[in-house]
């Protein structure tokens, strides 16, 4: 433990580095919206690491350009939904402007390119997290825009379309660093694919949390629903929490989400005990939901692709199904 407490530190030094190094990076140096986050992505990438016997200066290669790819997508993501605030702070576009914020978000990727292509860990290696980075981007991007042009008003299937998007947009940014520690490790096509599964899914039921805290108002520095707002597709909203079934429909919800973390523990199960420790510790805490059912007071009026809902039967048929 003590061994992750001094890598943490250095994973800090490290992006902080890279943030002074680059003339255009400076000028956000000290700017409390890049590190007032818990940096949950960097705290895994290295905990896994050691639980895999990995290099330790291969784990900080990883951990930094996921963590620069990770706020590179909050910098655009708050751009795109305007928020004028994350974790307590001035979003970027609100603070130095729009464009400021683009082009801010583009270095950033550039930067967690450069990171692993500039690693001293084997040419094969960095061109798999190349790769891998390219196929984030890409997924990410894909969950993005189904997110932004999303019709769940004629979906047939409301939760399977929901999952798929946030798989797509959250999912693979959080399995990311696991997939470039299987490849630095050179691990099976299996093995690897049963650790990302587990942390996608993970990650999914992080954005359920997500959508849970916009629902009900306890996002930092927002009183109303910014999903509502810019008629972003939350599944409480989608599901019609706001409706007089909600009860049933946060049970649903709940089921849901509980079957994603269960699905993640038994990927880990053929793994040493070690990993599942590290979701227990770390993980699942940061994924819990909060349990409350008191939506956020708002007079938002709901996009009519919120009006749209299955039956609560006909959601639970589909939750049982993927038991």
């Amino acid at each position: 433990m003590d061994s992750d407490n001094l890598c943490l530190s250095r994973l800090n030094g490290r992006l902080r580095s890279c943030f002074s190094s680059d003339p255009l990076l400076r000028v956000f140096l000290e700017d409390g919206y890049f590190w007032s986050g818990q940096g949950i992505r960097g705290q895994v990438c290295i905990r896994i690491a050691s639980c895999l016997g990995l290099d330790d200066e291969l784990a900080l290669d990883v951990a930094t350009f996921t963590e620069l790819l990770h706020n590179a997508s909050l910098v655009h993501d708050d751009l795109i939904d305007e928020d004028v605030e994350r974790r307590g702070h001035q979003s970027v576009w609100k603070k130095y402007g729009h464009s400021q914020a683009l082009i801010l978000g583009d270095l950033l990727i550039a930067q967690a390119f450069k990171v692993a292509t500039s690693s001293k860990a084997p040419d094969s290696v960095k061109t798999a997290w190349t790769a891998c980075l390219a196929e984030t981007m890409t997924a990410t991007i894909r969950g993005v825009n189904a997110e932004l042009s999303h019709d769940f008003k004629h979906s047939s299937d409301i939760l399977t379309d929901y999952l798929k998007m946030a798989g797509d947009k959250t999912g693979s940014m959080f399995a990311l660093p696991i997939h470039c520690l299987c490849s630095a490790l050179t691990m099976k096509a299996t093995e690897t694919e049963q650790l990302c599964s587990a942390f996608s899914n993970l990650a999914v039921a992080y954005q359920i949390k997500d959508d849970e805290a916009d629902y009900l108002g306890t996002k930092i520095g927002r009183s109303t629903s910014s999903d509502a707002l810019n008629g972003r597709p939350n599944i409480y909203h989608l599901l019609g929490c706001e409706k007089t079934n909600s009860d049933k429909i946060m049970d649903l919800i709940g089921k849901v989400h509980q079957n994603l973390i269960l699905e993640a523990k038994k990927s880990l199960e053929g793994f040493h005990f070690s990993l599942n420790q590290v979701l227990d510790e770390l993980v699942i805490p940061f994924v819990q939901l909060s349990g409350s059912l008191s939506p956020v007071q708002s007079e938002v009026i709901f996009s009519d692709q919120y009006e749209q809902q299955s039956s609560v039967s006909l959601q639970e048929d589909v939750v049982r199904s993927q038991v």
